[in-house]
């Protein structure tokens, strides 16, 4: 058996190759490092720290610890939809008022849950309200934006007996 080759018949030159030479491979993009977690991080870091200052600044002016209910209570206030707002219970009761008209509305409040506002022992920023035997003492202060209204435990009247030696 024979093998028959198959030669290309064609008219045309051999093809030449020439080398070119191959293009340096570009180098490796850098690797980025990802800003997303410090950039979180760092978010977080200032709202924790925005959040304890408020807290410490409302547990100091207020006695509050709640910065989101005094700060509701303060915007309430000076924008006019309520006359005053309550953003404390614990130690003390604290309210928030508008600054004109607050003294009325104090006295107006009080005096729809029982108590007599005292005039003649008030003195300076502290009201005095009694109720039977309880006297209730509100620390009033404020700017021209709002009036605050701290309220000091009730503390029973002294015996009367003690107060009639007073001039």
């Amino acid at each position: 058996m024979k093998q028959h080759v198959y030669r290309k018949t064609s008219s045309a030159p051999p093809r030449q190759t020439t080398k070119v030479p191959a293009k340096p491979p570009a180098p490796a993009p850098k690797r980025r490092r990802k800003k997303g977690p410090k950039v979180l991080l760092t978010v977080l870091a200032i709202l924790v720290a925005l959040y304890l200052f408020t807290t410490a600044l409302c547990a100091l002016k207020f006695n509050s610890l709640n910065p989101i209910r005094t700060g509701v209570g303060i915007i309430s206030v000076v924008t006019g939809a309520k006359p005053y707002q309550q953003v404390a219970d614990i130690p003390y009761k604290a309210f928030v008022a508008t600054a004109e008209n607050s003294e009325q509305y104090l006295i107006a409040m009080l005096e729809a849950e029982g108590y007599e506002y005292e005039a003649i022992q008030s003195l300076g920023g502290a009201r005095i309200f009694a109720k039977d035997d309880n006297r209730l003492r509100v620390v009033v202060s404020g700017n021209a934006y709002f009036t605050r209204w701290v309220f000091s435990k009730e503390s029973p009247l002294p015996p009367s007996s003690m107060l009639e030696g007073q001039p």
